[in-house]
């Protein structure tokens, strides 16, 4: 279930990609609630080309990195190693 859902005045956006390999399109569904100031909670959904979640076709180490911006001079970018189980 999406924050948007959830909580009122939650925002989203999606990002399309492509891999290109068959079927590596899809996008990348981002939710921020209650998307005010103050704390928030994120929610990060991989669709695949379908809209529906994607099938990751191999176990092993992917790394997820996020970039928050406050203003134009002020971001921080952080990475994590994410691990996919078979």
């Amino acid at each position: 279930m999406s924050w948007r859902h959830v909580l009122p005045g939650a925002a989203g956006a999606g990002v399309p990609f492509g891999a290109g390999a068959p079927g590596g399109r899809g996008s990348v569904q981002f939710t921020l609630g209650p998307g005010r100031v103050g704390q928030n909670a994120v929610e990060v959904v991989v669709l695949g080309p379908d809209g529906g979640p994607l099938t990751v076709p191999i176990a092993g180490a992917g790394i997820a990195r996020v970039t928050v911006r406050g203003s134009e001079p002020e971001q921080a970018s952080a990475g994590r190693t994410v691990w996919i189980k078979n």
